[in-house]
């Protein structure tokens, strides 16, 4: 087994490789050397532009996406006590999917510059407010994780309508797009998305430092049915023989 030391430092070298990948690999047919020298120099004509402006803030930007999903798994992973929690299990990354997916189905997205982003930020609030209402103040980690579940199927199958009855192919390319995690360039992306990032790192480090303790499996079943308005008796499972 890999000492815990040694992994962090391989997995730190990887992301290095790979940021510096995207920096040099593009469409565009430039030379390892002229890019450096453009990024670092200013110097090379429209070779600055590319690597300065679109490809320079694209990596930072993936970077920064990167550093939160893996810190949103980890907070995920420690409250819910399942080491394969990731961010999508309890549906506000798909809904967040769904408010971008409308933004861009009005046309909200091409007129606003910011429209985008916020209506990502709105539908994630509208899923944890929904959460909250479905698992109450007391709930417990599996009837969060059965409404999650619930509300990104939804949100899921909403998008797929908002998707179905795009208003014509170009709407549908876009909206497939971004759901492929396209990150193309625009206006100071890294400076704008800084700021939502690191306040959203300080919360999920004050939830990661929150000491959860693991009800009993029988208990959080019977619970997690009740508050989902579905009853029934745990004692009539009976285990195979």
């Amino acid at each position: 087994m890999i000492p815990y030391r040694v992994l962090i430092a391989l997995l730190s070298l990887l992301v290095a490789a790979l940021f510096m990948a995207s920096l040099l690999i593009g469409p565009a047919a430039i030379g390892t050397w002229e890019s450096l020298l453009a990024l670092f120099t200013g110097e090379g004509g429209p070779v600055v532009l590319v690597m300065q402006e679109i490809r320079l803030p694209r990596a930072i930007l993936g970077l920064m996406i990167g550093a939160s999903l893996g810190l949103s798994g980890a907070a995920l992973q420690g409250f819910l006590r399942n080491p394969l929690a990731e961010p999508g299990l309890i549906g506000v990354s798909a809904s967040a999917a769904l408010g971008a997916v409308l933004a861009i189905y009005t046309g909200l997205a091409a007129l606003v510059p910011l429209a985008l982003p916020f209506a990502a930020l709105a539908g994630a609030v509208v899923a944890v407010l929904l959460l909250l209402s479905l698992t109450g103040p007391r709930g417990d980690t599996l009837t969060l994780i059965l409404a999650g579940v619930a509300l990104s199927a939804l949100a899921g199958a909403l998008t797929s309508l908002t998707l179905n009855l795009s208003p014509n192919p170009f709407a549908a390319l876009e909206i497939v797009f971004w759901l492929l995690s396209a990150s193309r360039p625009r206006p100071s992306p890294a400076s704008m998305a800084q700021p939502i990032t690191m306040n959203g790192a300080a919360s999920q480090t004050c939830v990661m430092d929150r000491s959860v303790s693991a009800p009993s499996s029988q208990k959080t079943i019977s619970s997690a049915a009740k508050g989902l308005g579905e009853r029934f008796s745990v004692s009539e499972v009976s285990a195979p023989a």
